[in-house]
């Protein structure tokens, strides 16, 4: 068994024999990542777990239930204690025969009760950007000062508030514990949930005093370096947060760049779709042009902005206008490589509020082929400055673990 250590993670490579490929846990010995060569398991911060199993040249993702997620945590366990009760023969180093012991100890039932220690400290974390989903959230706001859109149910029963500094401060208190040693192992916070940024400049300023009194937000902070700083605060790389389009346009200038010296590096607005058509039918607020003028004002101020595109959105009857104006929008933009485009496919359960407003409007919903022809039909209509093109990738919402 090959045993290495990287980014403050164990990772574990067994020989011939065993029937996966790749094992990983974080400092506290919890198992993270599970890979076979046809399936990946990913455990959540509460325990969940996610597994992407291969159909064809895709990966169809899906929950495990409760019964499938003990066995496998159960599996986990027993070849962990094998291979800690083996580790001197097996020859590993102390430092990683240390580090499975630690893995060794916690079983399925332990396991199981880290979603009770999660809800006590963030209650639930309904979403965040793709790109961290490895990113410390602390919650500024609860809920969404809107949460009327047809196609989003993530705040639902969930009223909205801003959290007082004090309770910022618990909820750290709570999630340090909640991580242990493992909190190394995160380069960067995001602000939840919804639209933290709609606090007035009061409250974000109280809100940053906390941040920046319990950790050291530095641009420069990153693996290999120290992970504290010389007054033990955790060292991360950068803010990032959600910020619907409507709200921005309250933000004068000086409070966005007071926020990006400080440490904010992106902020992520679900445009939807460029074509106001398709985002009334979505009861959406706002207009595409607000999220053009939005993205505009945090990139003068030194912000980088990751713009989310809802592929499928107007289904097929409002697809053309969809993506000629999703694309036409977009490019008005001027964005560069610190920003990023998603790309969302539309996930309407059945008999929600989008599946009801299609029926009523006659709006035909797209399959999974005709929503990946949608995004290329918008890719290819995109438009960027050569060498300066922001990142473009997908964000699937049904691969989200917390």
């Amino acid at each position: 068994m090959e045993a290495v250590v990287k980014d403050h993670t164990l990772l574990l490579r067994p020989s011939g024999g065993d029937p996966f490929a790749q094992l990983s846990l974080d400092a506290e010995g919890r198992w993270l990542r599970h890979q076979t060569a046809g399936t990946y398991a990913k455990r959540g911060l509460d325990s969940r777990v996610l597994v992407k199993e291969r159909l064809g040249s895709r990966w169809r993702p899906r929950l495990l239930g409760a019964q499938e997620r003990r066995e496998l945590h159960g599996w986990i366990h027993g070849w962990l204690a094998s291979a800690a009760a083996a580790g001197s023969s097996a020859g590993l180093p102390p430092s990683a025969r240390r580090w499975l012991e630690r893995a060794a100890a916690w079983t399925p039932d332990r396991l199981e009760a880290e979603a009770g220690r999660h809800a006590q400290v963030y209650g639930r974390i309904p979403i965040l950007p793709p790109d961290l989903y490895n990113a410390i959230v602390v919650q500024a706001t609860l809920g969404c000062t809107y949460n009327r859109c047809s196609f989003c149910t993530f705040y639902h029963g969930v009223p909205f508030r801003p959290l007082a500094p004090a309770e910022v401060e618990r909820q750290i208190d709570g999630l340090e514990a909640l991580y242990g040693r493992d909190l190394e192992r995160h380069l960067k916070l995001f602000l939840g949930d919804a639209n933290a940024l709609v606090l007035s400049p009061a409250r974000l300023e109280a809100l940053w005093e906390v941040l920046e009194r319990r950790f050291a937000i530095d641009p420069a902070a990153a693996f290999g370096q120290p992970r504290r700083d010389t007054r033990g605060r955790l060292r991360v790389e950068g803010v990032y947060t959600f910020m619907d389009a409507f709200n921005t346009r309250r933000k004068d200038p000086a409070t966005l760049k007071r926020l990006a010296s400080r440490g904010l590096r992106r902020v992520y607005i679900g445009m939807e779709s460029g074509s106001d058509r398709v985002l009334r039918f979505l009861e959406k607020p706002g207009t595409a042009r607000d999220v053009v003028d939005a993205v505009r004002s945090f990139r003068e101020a030194g912000i980088g902005v990751g713009v989310i595109l809802l592929a499928g959105a107007g289904g097929r009857e409002l697809q053309e206008d969809h993506v000629v104006q999703s694309a036409e929008r977009v490019n008005e933009m001027d964005l560069g490589p610190r920003d990023a485009v998603f790309f969302s496919p539309l996930v309407a359960g059945q008999g929600g509020a989008w599946e009801r407003k299609a029926r009523s409007e006659g709006v035909t919903p797209l399959s999974a082929e005709a929503i990946e022809v949608e995004i290329g039909a918008i890719r290819r209509r995109f438009c960027f400055a050569s060498g300066a093109a922001p990142r473009i990738t997908r964000y699937d919402l049904r691969e989200f673990i917390h």
